[in-house]
């Protein structure tokens, strides 16, 4: 019986709380509503009050434009890359003489003997690498010239990966005494490679049972994962690089890197925009 009488008082308790806490909320409201009324009959409050709207609502609109101004992509505000580019030097001898084959083939020559050479063009400087016979830029040639774009017209990402190029354009791009690779000259380097990590592709063979057979994809393999071992600047992943050797009149090879580190040789119409690295002449 004592236990029900407790319960009872507790809920009789909660009871008479709730009406306490709604009506101490109603004499607020009430009282709130009375001082407010008495401000707004104040002719110098209702000027205040209306000061203080007017000032909050133009800081508002102040934020709102200068947030939209902050968020403002400026790759938008950059023209198309015809409009700032800048032709090769009028005084410079193109570097190509096309061959019977159908190859361009550099005719100028130089004898950089130093891990970084500097493009007199624009003074931009590149880290280059000796691997086997071969003297390559091991950076993504940045040299802005007719024909050449920053990847979605963002400067930033031209000095980040270098600029893309149709192939008219890529074949003069690189300084007097480099040229632009052939196909059969980047084949010569993903060889020379390959023959270095022999041993250590066959062991890959070994362990899985299966016959090892000549493929250059693995010398694209090891340039990059051992891209510090071989002079190599981080390249962009999913790449294409044009190649000097033609496809007929319309179409050109360019060697294709997959961020799986393996190459490919694929043709594509001229106008195709890829990356560029330099070779430097025999």
């Amino acid at each position: 019986m004592s236990t029900v009488f407790i319960i009872l008082l507790v809920i009789l308790l909660i009871i008479v709380g709730i009406i306490l806490i709604i009506n101490i909320g109603i004499r607020f409201a009430i009282f709130t509503a009375s001082t407010v009324i008495d401000i707004i009959k104040s002719p110098a409050s209702l000027f205040f009050i209306m000061c203080f709207i007017v000032v909050a609502i133009l800081g508002l609109l102040i934020n709102q434009k200068s947030a939209g101004d902050s968020s403002y992509d400026r790759g938008n505000d950059i023209p198309v890359a015809t409009e700032y580019k800048r032709p090769l030097p009028e005084t410079q001898e193109g570097p190509y003489q096309k061959s019977n084959e159908g190859e361009y083939k550099p005719n100028q020559s130089a004898q950089e003997n130093h891990n970084y050479i500097m493009d007199s063009r624009d003074g931009k400087t590149y880290k280059i690498a000796k691997i086997g016979n071969q003297v390559w830029m091991a950076e993504n040639l940045n040299y802005e010239t007719n024909g050449s774009y920053c990847r979605k017209d963002d400067p930033e990402k031209c000095a980040k990966y270098g600029r893309l190029y149709i192939w008219e354009s890529a074949l003069n791009a690189c300084p007097v005494g480099w040229h632009l690779p052939t196909k059969g000259e980047y084949e010569t380097l993903l060889g020379y490679v390959e023959k270095q990590e022999k041993e250590t592709i066959e062991k890959i063979y070994r362990d899985s049972e299966e016959k090892y057979e000549w493929d250059l994809r693995w010398g694209a393999y090891f340039l990059l994962r051992n891209k510090k071992q071989y002079g190599f600047s981080d390249l962009p992943v999913n790449c294409e690089y044009w190649t000097a050797t033609e496809n007929g009149d319309n179409r050109a090879y360019y060697m294709f890197l997959d961020d799986m580190a393996f190459s490919s040789f694929e043709d594509s119409k001229k106008d195709y925009k890829a990356y560029v690295l330099c070779l430097r002449n025999p």
